[in-house]
């Protein structure tokens, strides 16, 4: 049972990446309306002025099957649906794109990236073969770099996290003691603060365990080994070879394709 739980929120290939994610936006979503959004909830009910009380439990149903449904249509849908480090512009994404072996062919053959991405995937691609020896090279690449997308995207949204919190709870403290003259300092307002603290510690452990640069750390420092191998490997047996002249170095990977992939 523990064996397909890790294997099914594995961060190291696609599904089990977008799983984890899923899980992560509910957890964060549940928390945010059952501790933060609690006191202000009959108050932003009250604006919509609708009875709940008609339907039995539909006054949960709404607001639980919004925190599943809408973090995992969101995570499934819109994070999902475009690679924020592959076309990105923050330090990450930029870092993640120059290391990828196909800016390198880029760079090496004078091609545009389109024709470099085409000629990247078309030799890594074969790597899929068990039986091919670079295929632990393939494995690894896959556990790398969605390693690295679950470490961008938690930190990206453990700080946006952070800020939803606080404000919410700038907000409920204004209503409480400017509207109805209640205390600010109890229990509920103790156990939102540390719920602040604990994500705001995770965001900056994450970043500063997790640095892109010169001498990067964690998944990227990781990363950028396997890339700078794959970056070597084609300096030997693509970039040299053909002479740089895209043509031959086409035709280098399309004779491994015939001979690891034969058509039927």
């Amino acid at each position: 049972m523990l064996d397909k739980i890790l294997k099914y929120l594995d961060p190291a290939k696609r599904e089990g990446l977008e799983n984890l994610i899923s899980l992560t936006f509910v957890l964060l979503a549940f928390v945010y309306v059952t501790l933060f959004l609690g006191d202000l909830y009959p108050l932003l009910k009250s604006l919509v002025s609708k009875d709940f009380s008609a339907v039995p439990y539909l006054d949960y149903i709404l607001k639980y099957g919004i925190v599943i449904l809408v973090p995992v249509i969101y995570a499934r849908f819109f994070v999902f649906a475009h690679d924020s480090l592959a076309t990105g512009t923050d330090r990450f994404a930029r870092f993640f794109q120059l290391t990828l072996p196909s800016t390198f062919l880029r760079d090496e053959f004078g091609m545009e990236q389109r024709k470099a991405n085409e000629l990247w995937f078309k030799i890594f691609n074969v790597w899929k073969n068990k039986n091919h020896p670079r295929n632990p090279q393939w494995y690894s690449t896959f556990r790398r770099t969605y390693s690295c997308r679950f470490v961008y995207l938690l930190r990206r949204w453990l700080f946006r996290a952070v800020i939803l919190f606080a404000v919410t709870l700038g907000v409920d403290s204004w209503y409480k003691w400017f509207m109805m003259r209640e205390a600010l300092f109890d229990g509920i307002f103790l156990a939102r603060a540390i719920v602040i603290s604990v994500s705001l510690l995770l965001a900056i452990m994450l970043s500063t365990s997790n640095r892109v640069g010169r001498n990067p750390t964690g998944c990227w420092a990781r990363l950028l080994e396997i890339e700078d191998g794959h970056k070597a490997w084609l300096e030997q047996q693509v970039v040299k070879p053909s002479g740089k002249d895209f043509d031959k170095a086409w035709a280098i990977a399309d004779a491994w394709e015939k001979t690891w992939n034969p058509g039927p």
